[in-house]
């Protein structure tokens, strides 16, 4: 790093360090004296927006006014009317926030929710910078898997108000990368680990009555070699793609599969393979008689399933909830070295797939029925997926926003 990078760093950092520790207690000091608080969900992407149990839990509070903000998406472009759709099902009332004009000129709140860490996804108007007086709440959409330094230090973590974690040894591997040493983490739970701890009744089942039928997730992650980032390499989509086909027909009397792929993923196929091919593999998921795709909301699909075979990182943790068998893809180039300290726990519960022999083994146990991991299981359940101080993630994140009880 050269002598100007330097001198440019350190001002930068002393300009965040003096916004966190003498503009934001005041702006935040102001705000929850108020009868009534105004928070704002910013929300692009429907299978991203997992802090619905945070906002049904804040319409139930008397000093809280949640208000939802759909905004065109950035990232996948149209998916915004998902989230519209799904709005209207359940009968939440949204706002459609005009990405030319700043949040503060719109709705006027006094805090506001974004899921996202990067700049890049989150329209220019919609910034921290361009709504400066409104303190901005991190709450991720999944589980922080990595400490890969991109993820740690983007510029959401600098200016956010408070960035919520999961547990506390998450926050102490983050704050060790961190430019800031963490100073505006705070641990509460996350609003979807929640809704992982509920049964399955509470949740709708998408899966279709095949008595005697295995329930088995194919879960590929996006990160495809060709397409992603080093710091981020968990896809075996290449290696397995095809043997996932073979199994799915091979076991078509004995398991039904749900194809759940990454949202990006069938994007970076079109561009590796082409639209035809990758319309002919979605659709041979689509149209087989013991398979169907889900792309959208899916813990109802973890809740009501058997067992999944994924890549991603951050179901290393959520599937985990369900007490089910599941077998994580191994990519032989994966790093683990830049897991966080939980994830690496959350992974070896895990069944491995080096090849494809342990692939249709573990199909072969699930139907069988043999499971000789599931007491482990159990134990990290118990020990590490609850929230902290006996409440649940929801109850801490308005605590941690109010400063009160263990958060005062």
């Amino acid at each position: 790093m050269n002598l100007k990078s330097t001198i440019h760093k350190k001002l930068s950092n002393w300009v965040y360090l003096l916004y966190h520790r003498a503009f934001l207690p005041y702006v935040v000091w102001r705000k929850r004296r108020k009868e009534k608080i105004r928070i704002l969900y910013v929300l692009q992407y429907l299978a991203e927006w997992k802090t619905e149990a945070l906002y049904l839990e804040m319409k139930k509070h008397p000093r809280i006014e949640p208000l939802l903000g759909i905004t065109p998406c950035l990232e996948l472009p149209g998916e915004e009317n998902n989230v519209m759709k799904y709005c209207r099902e359940k009968g939440y009332d949204f706002i459609i926030l005009d990405p030319e004009k700043t949040l503060v000129n719109q709705v006027h709140p006094d805090f506001i929710i974004h899921q996202k860490p990067y700049y890049s996804l989150i329209h220019k108007k919609h910034r921290v910078i361009n709504n400066i007086g409104v303190p901005c709440l991190m709450l991720p959409y999944s589980i922080h898997t990595t400490i890969a330094p991109f993820g740690i230090n983007s510029n959401m973590s600098y200016v956010s108000w408070r960035h919520f974690y999961e547990n506390q040894s998450t926050v102490d591997a983050h704050k060790e990368k961190h430019r800031l040493k963490g100073i505006n983490s705070v641990v509460t739970g996350l609003p979807f680990m929640d809704m992982l701890t509920l049964p399955p009744s509470h949740f709708p089942n998408p899966w279709p009555d095949k008595k005697g039928m295995k329930r088995i997730i194919y879960a590929p992650h996006h990160s495809i070699p060709q397409s992603f980032t080093k710091d981020i390499n968990f896809s075996t989509f290449m290696e397995n793609c095809e043997f996932m086909q073979e199994m799915r027909d091979r076991f078509r009397d004995k398991v039904y599969f749900v194809f759940k792929p990454h949202p990006l993923l069938y994007k970076k196929l079109v561009v590796i393979w082409g639209k035809e091919r990758a319309d002919l593999y979605y659709d041979s998921w689509r149209n087989a008689p013991n398979s169907h795709i889900e792309e959208g909301q899916y813990i109802g699909l973890f809740k009501h399933s058997d067992a999944m075979i994924h890549d991603c990182g951050a179901f290393c943790v959520e599937y985990l909830f369900t007490g089910n068998p599941v077998m994580y893809l191994i990519n032989k180039e994966r790093k683990d070295d830049n897991l966080t300290p939980y994830m690496r726990k959350a992974f070896r519960l895990h069944y491995m797939g080096w090849c494809h022999t342990d692939i249709e083994q573990f199909i072969q146990n699930v139907i069988d029925g043999v499971d000789v991991r599931k007491e482990e299981r159990a134990h990290f359940y118990r020990e590490e997926l609850l929230p902290p101080h006996g409440k649940t993630a929801c109850e801490n994140i308005i605590n941690a926003i109010l400063g009160e009880e263990d958060y005062s």
